[in-house]
C-alpha cells in the first residue's frame, strides 16, 4: 500500500493536481484503524490533462493496458469512478470532483504524514458526509469511529448542510434518512 500511495502522490504532484483522500485510508487515520486494499481519491484536473495523468500512472507501475486506458479515460471524463490496479491486489479508485462536497473536501483537506509522505486527507466532517451517501455497514462503522474520536468537536452544522446539498445534487433522498440516523448518534 505504501509503495502505491507514494507513486500515486508523486504522479498527482507531477501534474500539480489538487486532490483529497477519502474512504478507508482517511477513515482509519481519523477514526478506528482498519485494513483496506484501495485508496479512494477525488481530484481536480482539466479534461485535456486526463490522458497524460493516466499515462504517468502507467509509468509508475499501475496496471493499465491499452484497452483499460481508454475505459479509464472515458469513465473519468464522464465523472464516473475509475479503478486502477497496482500490484499485490492494491488499487486506487479515482473520481473527478463533481459535487460541492468534493470541492469543499479538497479545499478543507488536512495534510497528514503517513508512510513517510504527506497526504491530503479529508476532514472528519467531510468523511462523514461521504460515508452518509453510501451508508453500508462498513461506512456506519467508520462514522462511529470518527464520532468516538472527535465527538463534540465535529461541526454538525457543516455535516447537515453538506449532506443536504449532496442529496439535492445527486437526487438521492436516502442521504437525508442516513443523515438523520447519524445525527441520532450525537444525542
Amino acid at each position: 500500500m505504501d509503495e502505491m500511495l507514494k507513486k500515486l502522490i508523486t504522479a498527482l504532484k507531477e501534474l500539480k493536481i489538487n486532490y483529497v483522500i477519502i474512504g478507508g485510508i482517511a477513515s482509519s487515520i481519523l477514526g478506528r484503524p482498519r485494513t483496506t486494499i484501495d485508496a479512494d481519491v477525488v481530484f481536480i484536473i482539466k479534461e485535456e490533462k486526463i490522458e497524460e495523468f493516466v499515462k504517468i500512472l502507467k509509468l509508475y507501475g499501475f496496471k493499465i493496458s491499452e484497452s483499460s486506458k481508454e475505459k479509464i479515460i472515458r469513465r473519468l471524463k464522464r465523472l464516473l469512478p475509475a479503478k486502477i490496479r497496482f500490484k499485490n491486489n492494491f488499487s486506487v479508485d479515482l473520481r473527478l470532483a463533481s459535487y460541492s462536497i468534493d470541492m469543499e473536501a479538497i479545499k478543507r483537506a488536512k495534510s497528514v504524514k503517513i508512510f513517510g509522505m504527506k497526504l491530503s486527507i479529508a476532514t472528519p466532517e467531510d468523511i462523514i458526509v461521504y460515508k452518509i451517501a453510501r451508508f453500508e455497514d462498513l461506512d456506519r462503522a467508520d462514522i462511529k469511529g470518527i464520532i468516538n474520536r472527535f465527538g463534540k468537536k465535529l461541526d454538525l452544522g457543516y455535516i447537515r448542510n453538506s449532506a443536504k446539498k449532496l442529496a439535492e445534487e445527486t437526487g438521492n433522498g436516502h442521504i437525508i434518512n442516513n443523515l438523520r440516523a447519524v445525527l441520532k448518534l450525537f444525542l
